[in-house]
Protein backbone atom coordinates (compact mmCIF):
# COMPACT_ATOMS: atom_id res chain seq x y z
CA UNK A 1 0.00 0.00 0.00
CA UNK A 2 1.46 3.29 -0.76
CA UNK A 3 1.68 6.46 1.78
CA UNK A 4 -1.67 8.10 2.41
CA UNK A 5 -3.55 5.11 1.11
CA UNK A 6 -6.11 3.95 3.69
CA UNK A 7 -6.98 1.16 3.70
CA UNK A 8 -11.12 0.19 4.65
CA UNK A 9 -10.71 -3.17 5.74
CA UNK A 10 -8.23 -2.92 8.31
CA UNK A 11 -10.96 -3.52 10.99
CA UNK A 12 -10.45 -7.59 9.92
CA UNK A 13 -6.76 -7.06 11.19
CA UNK A 14 -8.11 -6.06 14.46
CA UNK A 15 -11.56 -6.79 15.35
CA UNK A 16 -10.62 -5.94 18.88
CA UNK A 17 -10.47 -2.30 18.21
CA UNK A 18 -13.96 -2.31 17.17
CA UNK A 19 -16.78 -0.40 19.20
CA UNK A 20 -20.05 -2.84 19.81
CA UNK A 21 -22.04 -1.60 16.68
CA UNK A 22 -18.97 -2.69 14.41
CA UNK A 23 -18.46 -5.93 16.82
CA UNK A 24 -22.36 -7.10 16.61
CA UNK A 25 -21.91 -6.26 12.45
CA UNK A 26 -18.71 -8.07 12.20
CA UNK A 27 -20.52 -11.32 13.66
CA UNK A 28 -23.56 -10.58 11.62
CA UNK A 29 -21.26 -10.90 8.51
CA UNK A 30 -19.36 -14.09 9.64
CA UNK A 31 -22.49 -15.69 10.85
CA UNK A 32 -24.28 -15.45 6.89
CA UNK A 33 -20.73 -16.46 5.62
CA UNK A 34 -20.89 -19.69 7.40
CA UNK A 35 -24.44 -20.25 6.45
CA UNK A 36 -23.69 -19.41 2.39
CA UNK A 37 -20.04 -21.72 3.11
CA UNK A 38 -22.20 -24.65 4.64
CA UNK A 39 -24.99 -24.71 1.72
CA UNK A 40 -22.48 -23.65 -1.39
CA UNK A 41 -18.90 -24.27 -0.32
CA UNK A 42 -16.26 -21.92 0.14
CA UNK A 43 -14.99 -21.83 -3.59
CA UNK A 44 -18.39 -20.98 -4.54
CA UNK A 45 -18.86 -18.62 -2.25
CA UNK A 46 -18.88 -14.97 -3.16
CA UNK A 47 -19.08 -11.47 -1.81
CA UNK A 48 -22.19 -11.04 -2.98
CA UNK A 49 -24.12 -13.76 -1.50
CA UNK A 50 -22.31 -13.38 1.93
CA UNK A 51 -23.82 -9.90 1.62
CA UNK A 52 -27.19 -11.04 0.39
CA UNK A 53 -27.69 -13.89 3.36
CA UNK A 54 -26.50 -11.02 5.73
CA UNK A 55 -28.65 -8.56 4.39
CA UNK A 56 -26.53 -5.70 3.99
CA UNK A 57 -24.89 -4.03 0.60
CA UNK A 58 -21.41 -5.14 -1.07
CA UNK A 59 -19.59 -2.49 -0.12
CA UNK A 60 -20.53 -3.22 3.73
CA UNK A 61 -19.16 -6.43 3.76
CA UNK A 62 -16.26 -5.16 1.73
CA UNK A 63 -15.47 -2.13 4.96
CA UNK A 64 -15.13 -5.43 7.05
CA UNK A 65 -13.05 -7.97 4.63
CA UNK A 66 -10.96 -7.52 2.32
CA UNK A 67 -12.24 -11.08 0.51
CA UNK A 68 -13.80 -13.88 1.01
CA UNK A 69 -10.38 -15.26 2.15
CA UNK A 70 -10.23 -12.73 5.11
CA UNK A 71 -13.92 -14.01 5.62
CA UNK A 72 -12.62 -17.57 6.00
CA UNK A 73 -9.73 -16.73 8.45
CA UNK A 74 -11.70 -14.91 10.27
CA UNK A 75 -14.64 -17.51 10.90
CA UNK A 76 -11.77 -19.86 11.37
CA UNK A 77 -10.45 -18.13 14.63
CA UNK A 78 -12.50 -18.06 17.79
CA UNK A 79 -14.10 -15.70 19.06
CA UNK A 80 -12.21 -13.11 21.08
CA UNK A 81 -15.46 -11.15 22.23
CA UNK A 82 -16.94 -13.60 24.59
CA UNK A 83 -12.96 -13.42 26.81
CA UNK A 84 -13.00 -9.84 27.29
CA UNK A 85 -13.17 -8.95 30.28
Amino acid sequence: MSPGTVSLATSAARPDAMDPHRLRRRKQLLDAAIRVMQRTGYHEMSMQALAEEAEVSVGLAYRYFRGKEDVLLAASRPSTSSTAA
